[in-house]
């Protein structure tokens, strides 16, 4: 009886020893799993972060380059209505110097 109260107190502690191994190691794979998984959302915002950092950058570069077109298109603008005023004069000139042929005939 003494040797089967011995066998079943080894048995209980070595149960209970293995159960304590098990739910350390439980526990440990559950404290790498939270570890990853703050890893992965501390990756996932810095992308979010940069994705956004790069849209504003490409935001800006576009407003700039739509201001550059506003400008060419007025200095375009502003050359038409020139060499029309020029073109306009020559016309003139061309003009009088054919009165002026005719005059002098």
């Amino acid at each position: 009886a003494e040797l089967r109260a011995n066998v079943t107190k080894e048995m209980d502690s070595a149960k209970a020893e293995t159960m304590h191994r098990i739910d350390t190691g439980v526990q440990g794979v559950r404290d790498s799993i939270s570890a990853l998984a703050k890893s992965a959302k501390a990756a996932d915002d810095s992308l979010r972060g940069k994705l956004t950092l790069h849209g504003q950058e490409q935001a800006a570069d576009n407003e700039h380059q739509q201001q550059g077109i506003h400008s060419l298109e007025e200095g375009n603008a502003d050359l038409k209505s020139a060499l029309t005023g020029r073109l306009s004069g020559l016309e003139a000139n061309v003009t009088a110097l054919e009165a002026q042929i005719e005059l002098s005939r």
